[in-house]
């Protein structure tokens, strides 16, 4: 599902969703306990330019763990934060760029 927050339209077949601040920190907040279990295997939270950063800094600060803006510095170890994810390309991207093998 997009999330619509500009005033461009969503792809045919896509709905248009509208979210609020308060909507979008309760869903961040559950994700950061989702995460949490995992906090020992994360160095540090990159977010991805323009959306990914706004999640990544609240993860960042609900998990206190370094948030990094210099994507030079992602490694193994870094939690990677996108405000979407359709086709993978973005993430596939940086990990070929940073010759970072994912392994979950």
């Amino acid at each position: 599902m997009k999330i619509k927050l500009n005033n461009r339209k969503p792809k045919i077949g896509q709905p248009n969703l509208r979210v609020g601040w308060c909507d979008f920190a309760e869903k961040v907040s559950g994700l950061a306990i989702k995460i949490k279990p995992f906090k020992t295997k994360i160095k540090n939270i990159y977010g991805v330019p323009r959306g990914g950063l706004i999640i990544a800094v609240i993860l960042s600060n609900l998990l206190r763990i370094p948030l990094i803006t210099d994507q030079k510095k992602i490694n193994e170890r870094t939690l990677i934060c996108d405000d979407l994810s359709d086709s993978g390309a973005t993430f596939l991207d940086i990990m070929q760029k940073r010759k970072i093998v994912f392994t979950a």
